[in-house]
């Protein structure tokens, strides 16, 4: 009853691991924004030039700071007022953090054409000018990590054991195609083949427990997936133990099939008299040097080829995610968001029913409100009553946001309605946030590729000095 139950658990989990690998996983970007790509140029190029190459490619709706208006205007307070510092930070959005280059926010829908008018516009002016956008899909990653599945599994004496649970790592690849998740996922194949030969025989888990190779080859993978992102630790860990729940799956059916056969083959050794590593198992494990090394190369040349943000001494607006030590990796200059929008938008119209005799306070907490007195008058004689006129609620910033989106000019606030409510933004100075999930260009992802590629050569060195003497 119990092994019944544990192989019907068995294969919840690996339901489960499949649903979050196909619901969770992640195409790489470097868009920076929601539904837009930014386009930085040197502010040396005029204005009306960018727009005129960008109208003639046919991109409709860019965001510049010459298309900006003030959103609302008070009828009952027609003359302009700042109410804080709204109107004047918004502007930093339309240039990087050292005013050299101008910025223009152009909707998805018009990347293909942007890039054709991007090239009009260096042919034409011979300055620094770029624009980010979304990546297609980078087969080669997980191609990478199936060339890897195959050739091990044509070299595994025990197919069965290895194909199965070898498939969970490789659909990990194919959901997190990222260069350091191939790594983790190519050396966790390699840990299934060399404990290919011992499963199947009694005191399995020992042998694997208190094998160096075996140990390094399970706790490293884990280590690189924790290492690149929270979701990724989490898809790491279910499809590992996946793998490990299969390898159980398939013993358990073997051992039934084997205890209605009249005839079975019974093991002489355990699994801790038989050697993990030797020459085969240590050949394959140098080999497995090649396929890191080539995602290795493919990263650094990926990343010497990446157009990013801040090249060149370009600093620009961007998304900063909340888990972020903000202080530490970003330039943390105030840009507004469209939370700050919100709150502008209510002081200018309630401006008309505040007391000018009362200090003004800027700030609006939630559920604040604005009464007017009302008198009426009956039999009893006047009567006098508070009507609500506008209450800083969730419906008053949803009709913001209604009469932002019907706006007939291309206003900042639909390009940070798009961003969404929960937002930081400062300047690219080091790191760089998308919003998305994405691998970070970066010397630690390169720390990363290095330690998984010289893996293997430490365990085939370790082997050829120590387990070959023994």
């Amino acid at each position: 009853m119990k092994l019944r139950f544990s192989v019907f658990a068995s294969f919840i989990i690996i339901l489960i691991t499949l649903f979050f690998l196909f619901f969770y996983r992640s195409i790489p970007v470097t868009q920076i924004w929601k539904n837009y790509s930014v386009l930085y140029i040197e502010n040396s190029v005029p204005e009306q030039a960018v727009m005129s190459y960008l109208e003639e490619e046919g991109c409709k709706n860019v965001i510049s700071i010459s298309s900006q208006q003030v959103p609302i205007n008070n009828r009952y307070a027609p003359v302009s007022q700042e109410f804080g510092s709204y109107l004047s930070r918004r502007l930093l959005y339309f240039t990087d953090e050292s005013s050299r280059y101008s910025l223009y926010y152009i909707p998805e829908a018009y990347q293909l054409q942007a890039r054709k008018a991007i090239a009009r516009l260096q042919r034409e002016f011979f300055v620094d000018l770029g624009m980010d956008g979304k990546e297609t899909y980078p087969w080669f990653v997980p191609m990478v990590c199936l060339c890897v599945f195959l050739l091990l599994a044509f070299l595994s004496r025990k197919r069965l054991f290895f194909v199965l649970p070898g498939i969970f790592p490789v659909l990990l690849s194919i959901s997190l195609p990222f260069y350091t998740v191939a790594s983790g996922v190519c050396l966790f194949l390699l840990g299934l083949f060399i404990i290919n030969n011992i499963l199947g025989r009694k005191k399995v888990l020992l042998a694997i427990f208190t094998n160096p190779y075996a140990v390094i080859l399970s706790v490293s993978p884990l280590l690189i997936f924790s290492l690149v992102s929270l979701p990724c630790a989490m898809l790491g860990s279910l499809t590992m133990l996946s793998s490990a729940l299969c390898i159980f799956m398939i013993s358990v059916i073997k051992n039934y099939i084997d205890s209605r056969n009249k005839f079975s083959f019974v093991t002489i050794f355990s699994a801790k008299q038989i050697p993990i590593m030797f020459k085969r198992t240590a050949r394959v494990t140098l080999f497995i040097v090649v396929p890191i090394a080539i995602l290795f190369f493919l990263f650094v040349f990926n990343s010497l080829g990446k157009a990013n943000v801040f090249v060149k001494g370009v600093s620009i607006p961007v998304p900063i995610q909340n888990d972020l030590n903000v202080e530490e990796n970003y330039n943390t200059v105030s840009l507004p968001t469209i939370e700050d929008y919100f709150e502008w938008a209510w002081n200018v119209i309630v401006f008309p029913y505040r007391s000018l005799n009362e200090p003004f306070d800027y700030a609006v907490k939630e559920g604040d409100s604005v009464s007017v007195s009302q008198y009426t008058m009956d039999n009893k004689g006047i009567n006098t009553s508070k009507a609500i006129l506008y209450t800083y609620n969730e419906d008053f910033r949803s009709s913001l946001e209604k009469n932002i989106k019907d706006a007939s000019f291309p206003t900042l606030e639909k390009f940070l309605i798009a961003q969404g409510r929960m937002l930081h933004v400062g300047y690219s100075g080091n790191n760089m946030s998308t919003g998305n999930n994405t691998e970070k260009h970066d010397m630690f992802s390169l720390i990363l590729l290095i330690i998984a590629l010289c893996e293997p050569a430490f365990m085939y060195t370790s082997y050829y000095i120590l387990g070959r003497k023994k």
